[in-house]
């Protein structure tokens, strides 16, 4: 079953390619040199990013996850309690 509905996920695909303008003086969107696939562990050294807070008002339970982005431009979705992807985004 799909963690993040469609909407969502295209939610998070518009919050990806916003992520440097909303967040302008902060760190840029991680990045992985690999592709990941789902139950796959993320590395400890990779940061994990949160979604920018002032867009997601109406959808506060999907900002529990965090975000990173694959070699191949998906989106990773990962759990930050294990740091398990649980949901890859197609870019």
């Amino acid at each position: 079953s799909s963690v993040l509905s469609a909407e969502k996920q295209a939610q998070v695909r518009a919050f990806v390619g916003d992520y440097d303008r909303i967040v302008k003086d902060g760190p840029k969107l991680p990045k992985v040199d690999q592709a990941l696939a789902v139950g796959e562990l993320v590395p400890e050294d990779v940061a994990l990013a949160a979604l920018p807070q002032d867009s997601v008002t109406e959808v506060p339970q999907v900002t529990s996850y965090r975000f990173v982005l694959a070699a191949n431009g998906a989106i990773a979705v990962v759990d930050p309690a294990t740091r398990r992807v649980v949901q890859l985004i197609q870019p």
